[in-house]
């Protein structure tokens, strides 16, 4: 492990990064409720397999799901769950077991909560919300409080802990040491990319443990960059930009079970309790060891016998714990506020475009076999194929997925009360009014898309916001203190 002299070993973030949570219902009374939802749901359902019906891949389309925003419904189901329904911020999966049968097979309703949302918000405050929906959606005036309505099942949870100032190597491999008793092994990976070691996995299934390089993710997966956000508002400099590792913890019901000494009624609060002991549970299944180098170099060369090897780890141990892993280990839940002001929520870096590009022509001359007019070639054909099957030009595409960046950024905006340097409901609306009136009547899906996002973040259907485009860039533009093109082509 290299530790940088620049920035020292830090915790940048340590929360819940995954969440499941299943919801079995107790009584008839909510029960019936449940079916007027089911309901609902298979009426929506139905016009998401009509509107689908001409395309060759699946989309679903967007509703008003009750009194709770906007919602995308799948024109298809997944496995036993017949209903799906999700935003930015969970997906609730429904199934139609009846009351009273197979309660912990099947759920009614299973809900997984997007890491973002319990990251920004906290998993404490982000499951009190969804409990109150549950609450609010299923009350009757016998059972109006939610644990007299589900008893709740936790199916997994992830802690993570994100560690700055570090990088492990290849190297590292051989100093880790696993305690796996009543399995004998446990599957141990490496991962590389382009022969650049970019984490390591233990086990898989109900129990996981992932070291990875989050930055070096993060780089690749602009829409995450809220995350550098909450690291910033721990000590993260953007400038220097220190490799960070993310330790990560994966711990699924069979294993999760092991923990619950007591029926409750609502598991989520019960592990949400014990998080500091979730946590040393599954460092006490994977340790790093500070094996000296050439001791290292021996057991890639199989010098020692099993015997010996265990008295070079515990030799190891004896002269002293490696310093990162002990912070890594200890459960301190390290949260970060929603940011104040962030420049860019989501990043225009050039070198990423950079990187993109370079991949692009990589790929393309490798297809052509170097020829420089088979590249031209390529582009042509790109853009002849976009006009033939949607009636868009290229830069009508490019400009479609730029409109989805601003209505992200819109959504953050106004979910999370972020200051902003670029008014991006300004930059959304504009955008759109100018690709409406072309675009509005082709049918192109990824449009079409984008448009009912825009809606939800307006909080009107598609039809009001086409017929009062004019008032909300009114609107917009009297409240912003940018223009259009100033921001298209500020530098």
């Amino acid at each position: 492990m290299n530790i940088s002299t620049e920035t020292p070993p830090r915790i940048y973030y340590q929360g819940v990064d995954t969440l499941r949570t299943a919801h079995v219902f107790k009584h008839f009374d909510n029960w019936a409720k449940y079916e007027e939802l089911l309901d609902y749901l298979f009426n929506m359902k139905q016009r998401a397999i009509e509107a689908n019906a001409n395309y060759e891949y699946e989309s679903g389309i967007t509703f008003e799901f009750k009194s709770y925003g906007k919602f995308f419904i799948r024109p298809k189901g997944q496995g036993r769950y017949k209903y799906v329904i999700y935003n930015q911020d969970i997906e609730m999966y429904f199934s139609t077991v009846q009351l009273g049968s197979n309660d912990y097979n099947t759920p009614q309703i299973t809900i997984d909560f997007r890491a973002r949302y319990l990251s920004l918000l906290g998993h404490q405050a982000a499951y009190d919300q969804v409990r109150a929906m549950l609450e609010n959606l299923f009350q009757t005036d016998e059972h109006f409080i939610y644990d007299h309505m589900f008893k709740t099942q936790m199916m997994r949870i992830d802690l993570c802990t994100d560690i700055g100032g570090i990088d492990y190597t290849p190297a590292d491999k051989y100093r880790f040491q696993t305690n796996f008793k009543n399995h004998g092994h446990i599957e141990f990976k490496e991962h590389m990319q382009y022969n650049r070691l970019t984490g390591f996995s233990f086990g898989k299934g109900d129990y996981m443990m992932r070291i990875y390089n989050k930055r070096h993710q993060l780089n690749n997966d602009p829409s995450k960059l809220w995350l550098v956000a909450l690291w910033v508002q721990n000590g993260y400099s953007e400038t220097i930009r220190p490799s960070v590792w993310r330790h990560e913890v994966q711990l699924r019901r069979p294993y999760l079970k092991r923990f619950r000494l007591e029926r409750v009624n609502d598991e989520v609060e019960y592990f949400f309790n014990m998080l500091p002991n979730l946590w040393t549970f599954a460092f006490s299944k994977v340790r790093f060891v500070d094996v000296p180098t050439d001791k290292v170099i021996r057991i890639m060369e199989g010098q020692y016998t099993p015997e010996a090897l265990k008295k070079v780890f515990q030799f190891a141990k004896k002269n002293g714990d490696n310093k990162v892993w002990s912070m890594a280990e200890s459960w301190r839940g390290i949260f970060a506020p929603p940011p104040e002001k962030i420049q860019d929520i989501k990043s225009s870096d050039m070198s990423i475009a950079k990187r993109f590009y370079k991949a692009f022509i990589s790929t393309a001359y490798k297809s052509v076999s170097g020829d420089p007019s088979g590249v031209i070639r390529i582009m042509e054909l790109v853009q002849e194929e976009l006009y033939a099957n949607d009636g868009i030009t290229l830069h009508d595409y490019g400009s479609n997925k730029l409109l989805d960046t601003f209505i992200d950024n819109a959504q953050l905006v106004t979910e999370y009360g972020l200051v902003v340097e670029k008014d991006y409901r300004l930059l959304a609306t504009r955008l759109y009014a100018d690709m409406m009136e072309k675009l509005v009547n082709i049918g192109n899906v990824d449009f079409d898309r984008s448009e009912a996002r825009l809606a939800s973040v307006y909080n009107v259907t598609v039809e009001e916001l086409r017929a009062n485009i004019n008032d909300f860039l009114l609107m917009e533009s009297e409240t912003s203190e940018f223009t259009y093109r100033e921001i298209i082509y500020e530098e």
